[in-house]
């Protein structure tokens, strides 16, 4: 028992470090208004250009596929990037990490996006 007690501190000390949801730096409306986002991806298509208003003009699809460029919304809730219409959410981002024009996401699936960021 003795050394089953030190196994599980150590599980939930790693386990508290890899929460995704512990630390993130939230979203501002100067980070996202009058840009564009632009995911880096070897097949994907994804990219988002934000207008002041909150709307935004979006590019959905595949590399070697279709694609389609539909108008969303966005707006920064609970210091996270919202992108959705009437009927969807599209991405719901924690910015992770921004470094000159290149920004790290997660998404609220967990999935971990490189994105460009452009004026």
């Amino acid at each position: 028992m003795k050394r089953l007690i030190p196994i599980l501190v150590a599980a939930l000390a790693l386990a508290a470090c890899t929460n995704p949801n512990t630390e993130f730096t939230a979203w501002q409306k100067e980070d996202v208004a009058g840009y564009s986002l632009t995911r880096v991806h070897e097949s994907a298509v994804e990219y988002y250009q934000f207008h002041e208003a909150g709307h935004a003009a979006a590019t959905f699809g595949s590399k070697d596929g279709a694609v389609t460029g539909p108008i969303v919304y966005w707006k920064i809730e609970d210091g996270r990037l919202v992108i959705f219409d009437e009927k969807h959410t599209y991405q719901r981002l924690t910015l992770i990490q921004k470094k000159n024009d290149e920004i790290v996401t997660r998404a609220s699936d967990g999935t971990v996006a490189t994105w460009k960021l452009a004026q």
